[in-house]
């Protein structure tokens, strides 16, 4: 949240230039500058910036759209049920969700435990609930089956460093229409300022064209540099699966429930049932192929997947 990076940053002893602790609305103003990107601000008005970006306008974008997103999960923060939102009811197809208990221990001790049960929306339901820890328990034992070999990912990536040299020694330009659109959108830019200046149009609007117009094209001058360096777009999502199942194990022996939680989306999407207090799944491309490998040659790697440009694809060979 918001709230944990400017505790980070007091934690650290990082503050403002004046020497103030950066506080949770700088935070947000950090964020949302375009500075980073290579754009600045200016009496409410957006410029091209002449300085080298720190940052893509891509991640900017993403940066933004989270921010907007987990607005309202703060007023969640406090909430004692982390899995809640992964399972479904195997039996009637309700969501799981959880409640906290105390019990009195033999020994006069009180203990608080959460259990995890169907919600029973849709009528009459069976199923009973299950402790946190049972379930947190059976959820790493699944993910331990997923998790990518250190030497299986190693092999990965040399194929997908192969691959980018291939693809970059052998790509031709596509990118003539992109740099054709760029030089639209500066003339028009050009055009803009000259009614603006002649006030044949409110200031208001011409800042919002404006800004509209330049964040467009610094959009595409980044696709055009990605078309520059050759058809291997698809090579960012591999790596990112491939450093995300190395980490499945790591994740799984953790205590961070949120952590286990998110891996098991990234293996199963939404196919998590619970029923009879036993987590019931079936996995998503390509950890399907993963696990497949896995029971058939646990001993040798020999070839994981085929890795190209439609994606991560099942390729098993002895």
């Amino acid at each position: 949240t918001l709230e944990k990076i400017s505790d980070y940053f007091k934690t650290h002893r990082m503050v403002s230039k004046n020497g103030n602790p950066i506080s949770r609305d700088r935070v947000t103003n950090i964020l949302s500058n375009p500075f980073y990107y290579g754009h600045f601000r200016y009496a409410g008005e957006l410029y091209e910036g002449k300085h080298e970006p720190l940052i893509t306008k891509k991640l900017f974008d993403k940066v933004q759209e989270v921010i907007k997103n987990r607005g309202w999960q703060d007023r969640q923060e406090n909430n004692p049920r982390p899995l809640c939102g992964l399972l479904k009811c195997g039996e009637c197809g309700c969501s799981i969700t959880a409640e906290k208990k105390t019990k009195k221990q033999k020994n006069g001790n009180i203990h608080n435990y959460t259990y995890y049960h169907c919600t029973k929306k849709r009528g009459l339901c069976s199923q009973t609930c299950i402790r946190e820890e049972i379930l947190a328990s059976q959820l790493s034992d699944i993910l331990k089956s997923y998790a990518l070999p250190s030497d299986w990912a190693a092999e990965l990536s040399k194929l997908a460093d192969k691959d980018e040299t291939e693809a970059v020694q052998s790509s031709v330009s596509s990118s003539q229409a992109i740099r054709k659109e760029i030089e639209i959108i500066s003339s028009k830019l050009k055009r803009l300022r000259g009614i603006y200046i002649d006030e044949d149009i409110e200031q208001e609007e011409y800042l919002a064209e404006k800004s509209g117009l330049l964040t467009h094209k610094k959009s595409l001058e980044e696709k055009m540099t990605e078309l520059e360096k050759g058809n291997i777009i698809w090579l960012e999502p591999l790596r990112e699966w491939i450093k995300n199942a190395s980490n499945i194990e790591e994740n799984a022996m953790a205590s961070d429930l949120p952590l286990k939680k998110s891996s098991a989306q990234k293996i199963f999407g939404s196919n998590l049932f619970l029923k009879n207090r036993r987590i019931e799944f079936k996995p998503i491309p390509p950890y399907a192929s993963l696990r497949e490998a896995r029971e058939n040659f646990p001993e040798k790697w020999s070839c994981l997947v085929k890795v190209s440009s439609a994606g991560i694809e099942p390729a098993i060979t002895p």
